[in-house]
């Protein structure tokens, strides 16, 4: 089976698995087994695993996930200063949910997770296989996050392998950093050595090196930096990303190293800019 086929069989799968995220919550106290539950009127305490005893944030709810398991947030603003939620295994995260997780709409009940500029708002480390969707991801801060204090990566999304299966859809990722020092990779979303797929999404006004002074200012990929793996673009748009105020940018929407294989479908890339001078 080629890579491209294998990828629509999955995006079907993907598809599917949301579609029954719909139908599969029922208002009530009674635990739904691989489901946990978070709302901005939750409380840290218990397993999660009912409406009843939802949780009140992102990363308590993940540290309670079995493998494969499904973290479902309802809408409101879920802050922090610092990473809002750091993934080492295999999960889901759907956003969007009513308070009562009765059903998904994103439009009605957006979900936001605001990093404050403490750190990358979300972070993914391999092996794994791991979904976002309904999600919005905005104000983080990659700087020091890779590599030493020198450099930053990843602002909105920092994802490390090996064998890392990252699948972003109907996902925002706006307004992040991945460093202020000087180098930058990254700004909105960072992947090495895994496999990214971005289905309907958004990666919009991101930057990857924020230094203005000194020698610093070296950013690649203001939008998505991706090294050492493949990406699938399907329905979305990277727009107006920076690879860096000063200095020397590369890939102001994308940057692309040693890639195994990239495809783009359907997809906008426009009004970006390698280096805000130029």
């Amino acid at each position: 089976m080629t890579r491209q086929t294998a990828l629509g069989v999955l995006a079907a799968v993907w598809t599917c698995l949301l579609v029954l995220l719909l139908f599969e919550a029922q208002p009530g106290s009674g635990a739904s087994p691989g489901v946990r539950y978070v709302s901005t009127d939750g409380v840290d305490a218990g397993n999660c695993s009912s409406i009843s005893g939802r949780c009140r944030t992102v990363q308590y709810a993940i540290n309670q996930a079995a493998w494969l398991d499904e973290v479902h947030i309802s809408g409101g603003v879920y802050t922090r200063a610092g990473t809002v939620a750091r993934i080492i295994s295999s999960v889901t995260l759907v956003g969007g949910y009513d308070p009562g997780f009765s059903h998904v709409s994103p439009a009605d009940h957006p979900t936001i997770l605001d990093a404050q500029s403490g750190g990358s708002v979300i972070g993914v480390d391999g092996p794994a296989e791991v979904m976002l969707a309904y999600l919005t991801l905005q104000h983080g801060d990659g700087t020091g996050a890779c590599y030493g204090a020198d450099y930053g990566c990843g602002g909105g999304i920092r994802a490390h392998g090996p064998d890392l299966d990252l699948a972003v859809q109907a996902c925002v990722v706006t307004a992040n950093v991945a460093s202020r020092t000087r180098f930058g990779l990254g700004g909105g979303i960072y992947m090495r050595d895994g496999n990214l797929d971005l289905v309907y999404g958004r990666v919009l006004s991101n930057t990857a090196s924020a230094a203005t002074v000194g020698s610093a200012g070296y950013g690649y990929g203001g939008g998505v930096y991706l090294e050492n793996g493949s990406v699938w673009l399907d329905g979305s748009e990277i727009r107006a990303n920076l690879g860096a105020v000063a200095v020397e940018g590369h890939g102001g929407g994308v940057a692309l190293l040693r890639v195994t294989t990239a495809e783009i479908h359907d997809s906008t890339i426009r009004a970006n800019r390698a280096t805000a001078a130029a």
